[in-house]
């Protein structure tokens, strides 16, 4: 069980009421959106199409329906970044991604309920490194650096 994983204090946030979830049209969504999961294709496609260089999200191997504040806390999550090789965005570059987003509603969701996502994505981090210490120690060193990343940025979201 991933909550046997966590540090106490994880514990305890996850046992803190969620805000109630305000109505909003669901969407489809990648449910593990991050970096390795995006492409920005150039060029020509094969039935002769510009691309015009859009990201698009690829490997869709577990979408959901859903909302797309899931994914906006996914790809600006410290520890995905980390996970996929890269810096976690600083808060400008975390901006300019939301603001590039598109809409209003859903990123104004975001900050409402960014905390409850980084707790998950947390305990999830603090489950893989305990899970994976011992036959992949390595990765579970990688687990454990994305953990500290998600507990530092909680640290400076408040509820």
């Amino acid at each position: 069980m991933i909550v046997h994983s966590c540090t106490r204090a994880l514990v305890r946030e996850t046992e803190r009421p969620l805000p109630l979830p305000e109505s909003f049209r669901r969407t489809i969504v990648r449910t593990d959106c991050g970096p390795g999961n995006i492409i920005v294709p150039s060029g020509v496609t094969a039935r002769g199409v510009q691309e015009g260089g859009h990201p698009v999200l690829i490997d869709w191997q577990c979408p959901g329906l859903g909302d797309p504040v899931e994914d906006l806390a996914n790809f600006t999550s410290p520890a995905i970044q980390i996970l996929y090789g890269l810096d976690p965005l600083d808060d400008a570059h975390v901006d300019a991604f939301l603001t590039a987003y598109g809409d209003d509603e859903t990123v104004a969701r975001f900050h409402r309920l960014r905390r409850p996502y980084h707790v998950r994505l947390a305990a999830y981090c603090a489950y893989r490194r305990r899970t994976l210490r011992h036959d992949q120690p390595e990765t579970a060193a990688l687990y454990s650096t994305a953990l500290d990343a998600e507990l530092d940025l909680l640290a400076r979201l408040s509820w």
